[in-house]
């Protein structure tokens, strides 16, 4: 009961896409009535068996994809002597509504951007870049906690729509995804 209440919550708050939660859900439900059914029809050496091969044939896939992601997206995986700091923080100008600004991006370097907004202001915001294809983006409060972040808002680049509960100078903390890309950001907002 618990973790239907958490469930709603999320849903509510936009932390659960429900274009994959739902064909999920669906998936579980199916596969629970079957396994059900079946698991009385099938001995016990046969099931594990079973299971064996569902966890192998997962375990080979999904460290087929991870390698095929770290070739694809060339990512640092351990820092070299001598690499990029991560450390360079921009504060950039103001970005006010209906604007756009860009940022030249090196390894390392994140980008602040104030945002001013009234409360119950929508903040939509929506990065791109010619240079790089992965972007992410954080939103802190006026008071500098963390508010909402994004990956992949729109293919692999980051953007949002959220909707300020307060008013205020909001910072607005973007980079390339694993922070190693070089080239020019865009930033724009509704």
């Amino acid at each position: 009961m618990t973790a239907a209440a958490s469930a709603v919550i999320y849903l509510i708050r936009g932390g659960i896409d429900p274009y994959v939660a739902g064909p999920t859900a669906i998936g579980v439900f199916v596969g629970a009535t079957v396994g059900s059914r079946l698991g009385h029809r099938i001995g016990q050496r046969q099931l594990r068996v079973a299971f064996v091969l569902v966890l192998l044939y997962t375990a080979v896939e999904m460290a087929r994809r991870a390698l095929a992601d770290l070739l694809r997206r060339r990512i640092v995986v351990a820092p070299m002597a001598g690499g990029p700091s991560t450390t360079e923080l921009v504060v950039a100008s103001p970005l006010a509504a209906g604007s756009s600004a860009s940022f030249a991006l090196v390894p390392g370097r994140t980008i602040e951007i104030p945002i001013a907004v009234a409360a119950g202001e929508t903040i939509s915001l929506q990065t791109s870049s010619k240079d790089f294809w992965d972007t992410i983006l954080v939103l802190l409060a006026p008071n500098g906690t963390p508010v909402v972040g994004s990956d992949d808002f729109k293919g692999y680049m980051a953007g949002l729509d959220w909707v300020a509960p307060a008013g205020g100078t909001y910072r607005l903390r973007v980079t390339s995804f694993e922070a190693v890309d070089t080239g020019t950001l865009l930033v724009a907002r509704k």
